[in-house]
């Protein structure tokens, strides 16, 4: 009857002993998503800052102090950005050409920063 019961602690730390690999593999898979969703946020950054220092570049002069937040919602290609959820914004960009997207992007980023919207966004400019 000892044997038993040994073998039956044995398949209970087995068990155990799986779960707790399961759980710390998930937690594994989770980080290499969040490092991933990074990098790639850090390379669409570096890849269209060009992009959006032209923008700026580009935009009309004429407000003391070179323009506030404020214009910068006026500057952008839909109108009353700020009160839209992500999933008007996300229906509207299909109209957008690549800088605008990438405005309302570098806008988004700034402001509100839906990271569901910024990656929607971002596949939009691929």
């Amino acid at each position: 009857m000892a044997i038993k019961e040994k073998a039956g602690q044995t398949e209970w730390t087995n068990e155990d002993l799986y779960k707790d690999f399961v759980e710390q593999t998930m937690a594994l898979q989770e980080q290499n998503v969040k490092l991933a969703l990074s990098v790639t946020d850090a390379y669409m950054s570096f890849f269209f800052a060009p992009l959006s220092y032209l923008r700026e570049g580009l935009q009309p002069m004429g407000t003391e102090g070179g323009g506030s937040e404020k214009d910068c919602d006026d500057d952008l290609p839909l109108d009353d950005y700020d009160r839209l959820t992500a999933e008007d914004v996300s229906e509207k960009i299909e109209e957008l050409g690549a800088l605008e997207v990438q405005a309302v992007r570098s806008y988004e980023r700034r402001h509100k920063n839906r990271g569901e919207l910024l990656e929607r966004l971002d596949r939009s400019l691929v």
